[in-house]
């Protein structure tokens, strides 16, 4: 689901007439919000990002609508909360988007799934949602890092 249009500060990197077209088309949202633009612009443009906002402003966008636009970039979303986690893998994956959990509520089957498609040569994940105790495992660093080194991955901490 690559989007179209003229680059914006980076090469590559979608101007906010097309990414709008993503954010209507693929999630049904209208408009962005105050800060999630040039937020989401930074990522597809492989900078640093600060994006401050209350509970219910908008944050989960900023990380969720990247590897919808650019199809081979692999989010890990790192947060304590395993309740938001888990609703926030639904919402993606009602929205299509493929994502998945890895944290101490994850079955080991689900791992072993979540493990490979990490680890596949082609893989379709495109949000990984864990904790930071779960970072601390070797299998999981292990996979990320495997996957670091031939996909663009970003890193969202988002408590």
């Amino acid at each position: 689901m690559e989007a179209g249009g003229a680059a914006a500060e980076g090469a590559g990197v979608p101007d906010a007439a097309a990414l709008q077209a993503v954010l209507q088309r693929e999630l049904g949202l209208q408009a962005f919000r105050t800060g999630q633009l040039e937020a989401v612009q930074a990522t597809l443009a492989g900078r640093d990002s600060l994006l401050i906002l209350p509970t219910g402003g908008g944050k989960s966008l900023s990380y969720q609508l990247p590897p919808v636009v650019k199809g081979n970039c692999f989010t890990v979303v790192v947060s304590p909360l395993l309740a938001l986690a888990a609703d926030q893998v639904s919402k993606c994956l009602d929205a299509g988007i493929e994502a998945a959990a890895w944290n101490s509520t994850t079955s080991e089957a689900q791992r072993r799934s979540t493990f490979s498609e990490i680890c596949s040569g082609e893989p379709d994940l495109r949000l990984l949602y864990t904790t930071p105790e779960a970072l601390l495992k070797p299998g999981l660093r292990d996979a990320l890092k495997a996957r670091a080194s031939t996909v663009p991955a970003a890193a969202w901490v988002p408590e």
